[in-house]
C-alpha cells in the first residue's frame, strides 16, 4: 500500500503531457511590413509556458522565446513588422515545444517592394516627437533612410525640421499614415528645403 502511495505521489509531481500541440500562422506568404501572426493550440494546459523558436532558410535559429499559455488558443504578440534590415527573404519555420511535444509550421517572406521603415527609426521618431531628442539627432537618424535608398539627401545643410512635423509623425507612428506616405512627405520637404541637414 505504501509503495502505491509513493508511486501516485511521484506521478503527481510531473504534469501530464498535453495530448496535442498545433502551431499555425495566418498565411503562407508574408511581405516586408507585415506582422507575423502565430497561434499555439493545445488540447489541455498542463504547463504555464511553451518555448518557441524561429528558424530561417540558412539554418539560423532564434534564441528560445518563452510563451505564456493561459488558454487553449494562445496568440503570442509580434512586436514589429518584418524589416529588410533584420529579415532576409526566404522560408521560415516556427517551432514550438510544450509538455514533451513539438509542432512546427512554415511560411515564406517575399519582397514585393513595399517601403518599410525600420522599427528602431520609429522608436527614435517617438522620442523626437516627445521632445526627448533634438532635431539634429532625428535628422541624423533619418540619414539612415538615405543610406537605405529610401530618401535622397539634401547635401548636408544646417539641420532644420519644422515644429509642425510632429503631428504627421504622430499620425505615422499611430498607423494613420503608411511608411511610404511618411517617407514621401519627408522627401517632398527635403526637396523644397523645408527639412535640411539630411546627409546620406
Amino acid at each position: 500500500m505504501l509503495k502505491v502511495a509513493v508511486l501516485v505521489l511521484a506521478l503527481a509531481a510531473y504534469p501530464a503531457a498535453a495530448e496535442s500541440l498545433v502551431v499555425e500562422v495566418d498565411r503562407d506568404v508574408y511581405h516586408y511590413g507585415d506582422t507575423l501572426a502565430i497561434v499555439i493550440i493545445v488540447e489541455e494546459i498542463t504547463e504555464p509556458f511553451a518555448t518557441m523558436y524561429i528558424h530561417d532558410s540558412d539554418g539560423k535559429t532564434s534564441s528560445p522565446i518563452p510563451v505564456l499559455l493561459d488558454q487553449p488558443h494562445t496568440r503570442p504578440p509580434s512586436p514589429a513588422p518584418f524589416d529588410r534590415t533584420v529579415f532576409s527573404e526566404g522560408t521560415y519555420t516556427v517551432s514550438v515545444e510544450y509538455a514533451g511535444l513539438t509542432a512546427s509550421t512554415s511560411f515564406d517572406l517575399v519582397d514585393v517592394g513595399t517601403l518599410v521603415v525600420s522599427n528602431w527609426i520609429k522608436e527614435v521618431a517617438f522620442l523626437w516627437g516627445n521632445g526627448e531628442i533634438s532635431d539634429a539627432n532625428y535628422i541624423d537618424v533619418l540619414g539612415s533612410l538615405a543610406d537605405e535608398g529610401l530618401l535622397v539627401p539634401d547635401g548636408g545643410a544646417e539641420p532644420s525640421l519644422p515644429a509642425w512635423l510632429t503631428a504627421p509623425t504622430a499620425w505615422w507612428l499611430g498607423g494613420l499614415i503608411t511608411d511610404e506616405t511618411y517617407v514621401t512627405m519627408l522627401q517632398y520637404l527635403v526637396d523644397r528645403g523645408i527639412v535640411t541637414g539630411l546627409a546620406g
